[in-house]
Parts: C-alpha cells; sequence; structure tokens
C-alpha cells in the first residue's frame, strides 16, 4: 500500500485538496446559510417549531438518497457533493445558532441597543 501511494503522491495532494476544499466551502455556506435562518427565528418567535421540525427532518434523510436525488438533476462532481455537504451541515448550525442567540442576556442585549446597534 505504501508503494501505492508513493506512486501517485501526486493524485492523492491533488484529491485530498480538492477534498479539502469542498469541505471548506460547504461549511462556509452552511455557517451563512445556518447562522442567517437563525436570526431570523430568533426575531420572529413563532418560526422555531418550524426551524427544529425542519432540521430533524432533513437530518433523517439518508445521504445516500440525497445523493441519489441529485445525480439525475446535477450529475456527478463538485456541485452535487457540495449541497449534500452542506445541506448536512446547515442543521446542527442552525441548531446551535438559535440556541446560542436565546441564549444572551437580556442586558446585554439592552446594552447593545443603547449602544445603537440593532
Amino acid at each position: 500500500m505504501w508503494n501505492f501511494l508513493v506512486d501517485r503522491r501526486d493524485q492523492v495532494w491533488t484529491l485530498a485538496w480538492g477534498h479539502a476544499l469542498l469541505v471548506l466551502v460547504a461549511v462556509l455556506v452552511a455557517a451563512v446559510i445556518g447562522v442567517a435562518v437563525a436570526v431570523l427565528v430568533t426575531r420572529r418567535p413563532k418560526l422555531e417549531p418550524v426551524a427544529n421540525a425542519i432540521s430533524s427532518i432533513g437530518l433523517t434523510i439518508p445521504s445516500f438518497a440525497l445523493v441519489g436525488l441529485l445525480l439525475p438533476v446535477l450529475g456527478l462532481g463538485f456541485w452535487p457533493a457540495m449541497i449534500c455537504v452542506a445541506f448536512y451541515a446547515i442543521f446542527p448550525v442552525l441548531r446551535n445558532a438559535v440556541v446560542g442567540l436565546q441564549g444572551v442576556s437580556p442586558e446585554l442585549v439592552e446594552s447593545a441597543t443603547g449602544m445603537g446597534m440593532s
């Protein structure tokens, strides 16, 4: 096995770099979307049960099924993989951001409002 890796080290490094880039882009996209939705949910408390239900349902979808649904539409490549990784990364970000934003003490919010923040 070591000889296989040594003989193909350029290919291994290229594919490893591509994988790392895919994960980085997907997590950044998921973080932006998840935090934006969490801010919306904390500003409108009626949306919290909907967000929790959607995140619970989304995490129960098997990844193989999601890939199977995306393949006929997008084919193989970067975009279907990025969409799948981002899809599964959004839900934990959303849940944790909602909990974090709800955990901010009212005194800090009042202090920030007094300083001119929205």
